[in-house]
């Protein structure tokens, strides 16, 4: 996503990652939608979530599956009204952002044995779907994917005087 949607896409704003499988389950709605200091235990300062960071960019969600369903309807709320509330606020902030997921499991079957919103899912399959098979399935890429590799680590300073050593 950031490497080809983002810089395609024609957005003036940030393109910004969340991993929502490395952030505990109760940060969730801070961390998409912000929070006001004081509106929960260990908030000492107003922080904007990441639907304001992104706002005219690109917010790359990772690991969809991963939010609560809590936060499912908060989200699904956010991609209709085009408005996030931060934790603690009043007032509703304006947002426009490319939004982007990933998951690693079918979300058809989630949605299927109740653990993901069938309204979200219904908001968020009319995008461009892109299936990417695990490598081991494209042992062919492997060339390519080392002759990029190799040359990426070329451009790397350090990299490319212990490749002069060694060779």
């Amino acid at each position: 996503a950031r490497a080809f949607v983002h810089p395609n896409s024609g957005r003036r704003g940030a393109f910004v990652a969340v991993d929502l499988a490395t952030v505990p389950a109760e940060l969730v709605p801070a961390l998409l939608f912000g929070a006001l200091r004081g509106s929960y235990t260990g908030a000492v300062v107003d922080r904007k979530g990441a639907f304001e960071l992104a706002h005219q960019g690109t917010l790359f969600l990772d690991e969809i599956q991963n939010v609560p369903a809590d936060v499912q309807k908060q989200l699904l709320r956010v991609l209709q009204e085009g408005r996030v509330q931060p934790l603690g606020a009043v007032v509703e902030v304006a947002v426009d952002v490319k939004l982007v997921v990933a998951a690693n499991v079918p979300l058809a079957a989630l949605v299927a044995s109740g653990r993901f919103r069938r309204d979200l899912y219904m908001r968020l399959s009319p995008a461009t779907r892109v299936v990417v098979p695990p490598l081991r399935a494209r042992r062919q890429d492997y060339p390519l994917l080392l002759r990029q590799l190799t040359e990426a680590c070329a451009q790397r300073p350090a990299v490319r005087d212990m490749v002069a050593e060694v060779a």
